[in-house]
């Protein structure tokens, strides 16, 4: 009989507890965490180099609280184990007695495959790493629609949640998709729904010796710099600077505010630039945002007794609050 309760009481039921990191604040512990790329950007080598630091209990870059090895389950449906997958844990200095994968020679896993859990329980894994999400959703499951999608992801969720176990998907983004964008994974946005962290792999945008992570997605604590990264030719990770790279995202969110505000001040008529550009400057708007938002609603500048003046004269292309 299942004696377990139908309701829970916050006060009585439910206790307050810490977040746990793998590390901070990237990989949280007992959550689903995804990393997403195109393919050849790093994603896999990132993930590998993780796990063989991991399992000598080493540091990574930012997180410098002590840890002790842990054990980690990596499959993947992409590369041979043998010739390909053990070669760059050796590279990255793993320690191989520490990691493991779910055999997979006779019979395919899938994220529903009670193997998942039965194994991350026997070992303690703290990790779980599945290459990539789209081979283990299941032949069945159309990666593209919600309801197939999110039963498998909470059911993920809460192997994660009872085994404290961090468990990372690495993903394919769609095409024609910008590295920053948190939509541009492939299939169903229920996936990065509910991931609580979510790392973009991709080239350096100034450097293409280098590969940045981006945190484009993180619910349970601030984001995380970007931090550079470079695979040198024995195949192990060179950790660079941690860089602040402005997303995508956040690039079109600022071009909003931006906009609404010059529609705001300048809504009663023209106004003195140095005004527009004070106001402006008080509110964290830069000069390169500002003057992209100018063009795109169409204000103009002119020189009126000896002063500049800005005034909105194509209200069709002003955004109606």
């Amino acid at each position: 009989m299942n004696n377990e309760k139908e309701m829970l009481n916050f006060e009585r039921d439910i206790e307050v507890t810490p977040v746990q990191w793998l590390w901070y604040p990237y990989i949280p512990l007992g959550k689903i965490t995804i990393m997403q790329g195109n393919s050849g950007e790093g994603k896999t080598m990132l993930a590998l180099n993780i796990a063989a630091a991991l399992s000598h209990g080493e540091g990574l870059p930012g997180d410098t609280a002590p840890r002790e090895p842990i054990d980690i389950i990596y499959n993947t449906a992409e590369d041979g184990l043998s010739d390909t997958i053990k070669p760059r844990l050796l590279a990255a200095g793993a320690d191989c007695n520490r990691i493991h994968t779910i055999n997979e020679r006779v019979n395919t896993i899938t994220m529903t495959d009670d193997r998942i859990e039965l194994n991350v329980m026997d070992i303690g894994a703290k990790l779980l790493i599945l290459d990539p999400i789209q081979a283990y959703l299941g032949s069945n499951v159309d990666m593209n629609k919600a309801n197939e999608v999110r039963p498998i992801f909470a059911r993920l969720g809460r192997i994660a949640e009872n085994n404290n176990c961090a468990i990372v998907l690495i993903g394919h983004k769609g095409k024609n998709q910008t590295y920053s964008d948190i939509n541009a994974l492939l299939g169903s946005m229920d996936q990065v729904a509910a991931a609580r962290s979510v790392l973009t792999v991709m080239q350096h945008p100034k450097d293409k010796s280098q590969s940045i992570i981006a945190h484009t997605k993180s619910s349970l604590a601030p984001k995380g710099r970007s931090l550079a990264f470079h695979i040198n030719g024995e195949g192990k990770i060179e950790w660079g600077d941690f860089e602040e790279i402005e997303t995508a995202q956040e690039s079109i969110s600022k071009l909003d505010k931006a906009k609404d505000f010059l529609h705001e001040f300048l809504s009663e008529g023209e106004k003195p630039q140095t005004a527009v550009m004070n106001s402006a400057d008080s509110l964290g708007i830069a000069k390169r945002t500002l003057d992209k938002a100018k063009a795109e609603l169409g204000i103009k500048s002119f020189k009126k007794q000896n002063q500049w003046l800005w005034k909105i004269e194509d209200c069709k292309n002003v955004k109606i609050l």
